[in-house]
C-alpha cells in the first residue's frame, strides 16, 4: 500500500515563521513584564507598612529590605529585642535579652491582615491637626516559645498558633 503525502493548505515562508516566533517572543516578554508589575506594586504596598509588636510596645518601621533583615530594638524597660525579620508582613524570628541575658525567645507569624487605626497628624508650619487612618501590620507569636529566668536558665515553653496559646 502506497502512502500519500500530505501537503498544507498553505505554507509558510521563512519571514512568515521569523515573524510567527518574535510574536511568541514578544508574549512572553509581556507576560513576564505584567507579573513584574504586579509583584511591584504589591511590594510597594506593604515596604511603606508598619510593623507593630504589641508584646514589646515596638514599632517597626521604613525597613529597607524586609527579607533576611536583622533588627535591634529597646523597649521602654530595658529589654534589648533582637529581631530577624523574614518579610513585610511580620513573619520573624524573636531574641529578647534583659541585662545581657537571654530571657525569652521564639517565632511570629505573618499578620493575617492589614489592621487600621486612627492617629492625629500635624499639618507641617501650622497648627492645623487632621486625622488619618494608618495602616500596619501585627504579627502573632507562633510556635514554641521559650522562657528562661534572670540566671538563664529555661524556666517554661510555651506552643503558640497564630496568637493563641496552646494547653498542653
Amino acid at each position: 500500500m502506497k502512502q500519500t503525502k500530505l501537503r498544507p493548505i498553505f505554507r509558510l515562508n521563512y519571514k512568515d515563521d521569523r515573524l510567527i516566533k518574535n510574536e511568541t517572543f514578544m508574549k512572553k516578554i509581556r507576560s513576564r513584564m505584567l507579573l513584574a508589575l504586579i509583584f511591584l506594586f504589591q511590594c510597594a504596598g506593604v515596604l511603606g507598612q508598619k510593623i507593630v509588636i504589641k508584646e514589646y510596645t515596638l514599632v517597626l518601621t521604613n525597613v529597607k529590605s524586609c527579607q533576611d533583615s536583622n533588627i535591634i530594638k529597646y523597649t521602654r524597660d530595658q529589654k534589648k529585642v533582637s529581631i530577624q525579620l523574614l518579610d513585610c508582613m511580620g513573619k520573624m524570628k524573636v531574641t529578647v535579652y534583659k541585662g545581657g541575658r537571654l530571657i525569652e525567645r521564639g517565632e511570629y507569624a505573618n499578620s493575617l491582615d492589614t489592621l487600621k487605626t486612627y492617629v492625629i497628624k500635624n499639618e507641617i508650619g501650622s497648627d492645623f491637626k487632621k486625622i488619618v487612618v494608618e495602616e500596619y501590620f501585627q504579627p502573632l507569636r507562633h510556635g514554641q516559645w521559650s522562657f528562661y529566668n534572670s540566671k538563664g536558665s529555661l524556666i517554661r515553653t510555651t506552643k503558640y498558633e497564630y496568637g493563641i496559646e496552646l494547653k498542653e
